[in-house]
């Protein structure tokens, strides 16, 4: 099969991500300094790992030593599996009706709310004769999922009669670790704690306990406690500003586009749906082949900026499905093809995620969440390109400059080429 690079790399894609994987090494590496060698390390790689692809990010921290996966849903873990990756996999959500069966099939680790739902998965792993493996949530402030820190030792005492299940693990989740005042946290920890105690007394504690997430690594790293789950700070960014000065963090992602088209705008043009821009003078709008469906916000229409040879531009008009419009007047020599970075640097410029979240406003997690899967990811490893993910789902290890086509192809599981 011939392939002609149109859509998969990052030197001839109208718009790509490029994640360098040194940068989460380095991240991961900083986390396992702050925490030690004697805590367990869960990467959280749901929401195909913060946008940055789940399989070579996974990889890459799988080979520095992750002792488990996280991940919010059956399917995430599911794809994990296919790719390849066979280290432990907790799924954070509860179990849904009929997923037990996958559960067992994929050696997966499920976390537990309730009584029902253990004695489901404990009846399917009754009739594999498999013992399956399961975390307990506790509630202990989130108000999310999980049961009450006051009800849960007479769950655990439940649980444990049912036969074919390991409770290996419990757990809770702050609600404020990325807020300045830690009070509340404070009061969980002790909620949590008291469980522990409980457990302890009974001489049934689960083997692993565990709480800590970004920001409580960060902050309160004294929480550790048998396991810890970053999400966020694999991805070199923060959970709060007031971290930046206490870890050393590398952003993993930018994001950039080629501007697709080009033109003179006339005075008093409208640009896009709904007129919502007219141009003032003559101006020169560059069209780049992204949109809302690319993780560009249609709140952003008239107030977000990119990058273009160093400069910062402002988007002009609304926001498209699939477009977007950019007035490069005052940007020099600008020539269709250009490249852009919409997150990142460019020159001594920079667009970070935060200034993005800000300008929305919301997260830097959902900013980067929902960066679609059909913009094509490239992979870095010590300054070379050494894989490509596309909406296909193919990688490659060499991606030619934009003249030249990509001849060979490999498939996500690199051992045999689509032919």
């Amino acid at each position: 099969m011939v392939y002609n690079g149109t859509n998969g790399d990052g030197n001839t894609a109208g718009a790509w991500i490029e994640v360098d994987l040194d940068a989460v090494r380095h991240n991961f590496c900083h986390i396992r300094s702050i925490v030690g060698n004697d805590t367990k390390v869960c990467a959280v790689v749901k929401a195909d790992a913060y946008g940055h692809g789940v399989y070579e990010v996974a990889r890459t921290l799988s080979g520095e030593g992750a002792d488990y996966f996280a991940v919010a849903i059956l399917d995430e873990a599911i794809e994990m599996r296919k790719m390849g990756i066979t280290d432990p996999i907790l799924i954070l959500g509860p179990l849904m009706p009929g997923q037990a069966p996958y559960v067992l099939r994929y050696n997966l680790t499920q976390t537990i709310c309730s009584y029902e739902t253990a004695a489901e998965l404990s009846r399917e792993a009754f009739k594999a004769r498999q013992t399956v493996k399961i975390h307990i949530k506790v509630d202990t402030g989130m108000g999310r999922i999980g049961v009450y820190y006051e009800d849960a030792y007479a769950l655990i005492q439940r649980i444990r009669e049912l036969p074919y299940l390991e409770i290996e693990g419990i757990f809770t989740h702050f609600a404020t670790a990325d807020c300045p005042d830690k009070e509340f946290v404070r009061e969980q920890w002790h909620n949590f704690n008291q469980v522990l105690e409980d457990l302890e007394k009974s001489g049934i504690r689960p083997k692993i306990a565990h709480a800590a997430t970004s920001a409580t690594i960060i902050d309160l790293p004294e929480m550790k406690l048998d396991m810890v789950r970053p999400g966020l700070m694999l991805y070199g960014l923060y959970p709060h500003p007031s971290m930046k000065s206490k870890v050393e963090l590398k952003p993993a992602l930018t994001y950039k586009a080629r501007i697709s088209f080009l033109k003179n705008i006339g005075q008093r043009r409208s640009i896009s749906y709904g007129r919502r821009y007219f141009a003032e003078i003559g101006e020169k709008i560059a069209t780049l082949p992204v949109g809302y469906n690319d993780g560009i916000r249609r709140i952003l229409t008239n107030q977000g900026q990119v990058l273009v040879r160093g400069k910062r531009c402002n988007m002009a008009g609304t926001i498209c499905m699939d477009h977007v419009m950019v007035n490069v007047s005052d940007v020099n020599d600008v020539k269709c093809y250009d490249e852009v970075v919409i997150i990142g640097k460019q020159g001594n410029e920079q667009i970070s995620a935060d200034e993005v979240a800000e300008r929305i406003p919301t997260i830097h997690y959902e900013v980067l969440s929902c960066l679609g899967k059909r913009i094509p990811r490239i992979y870095f490893r010590n300054g070379e390109r050494i894989a490509a993910r596309n909406l296909l789902g193919y990688h490659t290890v060499s991606i030619p400059p934009m003249e030249e086509r990509l001849d060979e192809v490999i498939c996500m599981q690199g051992a045999r080429s689509c032919q």
